[in-house]
């Protein structure tokens, strides 16, 4: 079973954090993908590039992964499972524009989270610590149109 081990967003060096996965919800639904080369639904997210913060990775990955222009996030914790640490974020979509050609094959809108979700314990993790923390969040509003 994968072991998971939670921090909140400042016990763990900002340079160590080298995902964001987004627990993103519109009109009250969760937003899932499916990533072509893996197959299967997930919730949104990636791997963090050279030279941005780990908020940037997050709003770049939400957009690419889900088409989302428009929308509000904030961040809620660090997990960590395979020596590898990620920054675990909330948003709230406001507005979603057509799914840019990257790596994800359809999005889907859920009320609850489906329990084969890829990297599932994870993700059903990452909703729990959600509930502890939702009322202490710091929102920041994003805007991804030029």
């Amino acid at each position: 079973m994968m072991k998971i081990n939670w921090f909140t967003t400042y016990q763990i060096p900002d340079e160590l954090v080298t995902f964001a996965v987004i627990l993103a919800k519109y009109n009250k639904d969760y937003v899932i993908i499916k990533n072509r080369n893996r197959g299967g639904w997930e919730i949104p997210g990636g791997r963090r590039e050279e030279g941005e913060t780990i908020q940037q990775t997050a709003c770049r990955e939400l957009y690419e992964e889900t088409g989302a222009v428009k929308f509000n996030t904030a961040p809620y914790g660090i997990y960590s499972y395979n020596d590898t640490y990620g920054m675990a974020f909330v948003a709230e979509v406001v507005e979603i524009e057509k799914l840019p050609d990257f790596e994800i094959e359809e999005i889907k809108f859920v009320e609850v989270l489906p329990r084969n979700l890829n990297f599932g314990i994870l993700f059903h993790h990452l909703t729990e610590k959600l509930e502890e923390v939702k009322s202490k969040l710091d929102w920041q509003s994003v805007h991804m149109k030029n």
